[in-house]
């Protein structure tokens, strides 16, 4: 990966805590936490092992945040680093060139003015791991399906466990034999 951070070990190494985010009013609208639960403790224990933390990893599932009395100063120093104001103020202007009706209903709905602003924190959070933000390294949001872990989880101990060993076509060719195996096992 860029800026630095080069391997999944590397970044479980530095990790404090993992989390699964689900339902979250954005890209992960629908989708189970709960069905991440079980990989999700996994890695955990696996970590925990591996890594020897002076504090274990803790899991938490995210998503769904509904409670408007959250303490709005520790998001804003925590998180937004920014007022919640400055930060609509650029959320606003985000949406009025893309979807105007959000601001409309924002104006109306103090919930829904908020879940932008988170909304849009989230959706930063991607671009601030990309581009490698240094103040932002805390915030750092690299999208991961439950699909994806359980992937990774499938190819551990494989040639396929590496990043750089994954191309399509040996990625389709194993695929379609462990499902050839799996219904012939059933």
């Amino acid at each position: 990966m860029a800026n630095g951070i080069t391997s999944v070990e590397m970044v479980s190494a530095m990790a404090q805590d993992l989390t699964a985010e689900a339902d979250s009013g954005g890209h992960t609208d629908n989708r189970p936490a709960l069905a991440l639960l079980p990989t999700m403790l996994s890695l955990r224990d696996e970590f925990n092992q591996r890594f020897r933390y002076d504090e274990p990893l803790c899991v938490g599932l995210a998503g769904g945040i509904a409670t408007p009395a959250a303490q709005q100063r520790e998001v804003e120093t925590r998180f937004l680093l920014a007022s919640f104001e400055e930060t609509w103020q650029q959320t606003r202007a985000f949406f009025l060139t893309r979807n105007i009706r959000e601001v409309e209903r924002a104006k109306r709905d103090p919930k829904h003015k908020m879940s932008l602003v988170f909304r849009s924190y989230l959706g930063q959070s991607s671009r601030w791991a990309i581009t490698g933000e240094p103040n932002r390294k805390m915030d750092f949001q690299i999208w991961c399906g439950p699909s994806m872990g359980a992937f990774n989880q499938w190819v551990r101990g494989s040639l396929l466990e590496h990043p750089e060993n994954r191309r399509v076509v040996d990625l389709a060719l194993s695929l379609l034999v462990g499902a050839s195996v799996s219904t012939r096992a059933g």
